[in-house]
């Protein structure tokens, strides 16, 4: 009887690692999916051009203060 039970044990104590590590992958993909998501919706708002400091056009004033 004693036997069966550490059987049992042992069972789920795999099924949990399997299930674990499962997930431990899953949350890789998932993690890149996301990160793909904002930069595709980053590449529509900046026309799928990078911020550059260097190459920052102010833009004019346009106040009648003159």
């Amino acid at each position: 009887m004693k036997n069966n039970k550490s059987q049992a044990i042992l069972a789920y104590a795999l099924l949990i690692v399997f299930v674990v590590a499962a997930l431990i992958t899953i949350a890789g993909y998932v993690k890149k999916r996301v990160q793909g998501s904002y930069k595709g919706a980053a590449d529509k708002i900046g026309f799928g051009e990078q911020y550059d400091a260097d190459t920052v056009v102010e833009s004019e004033s346009t106040s009648s203060g003159n």
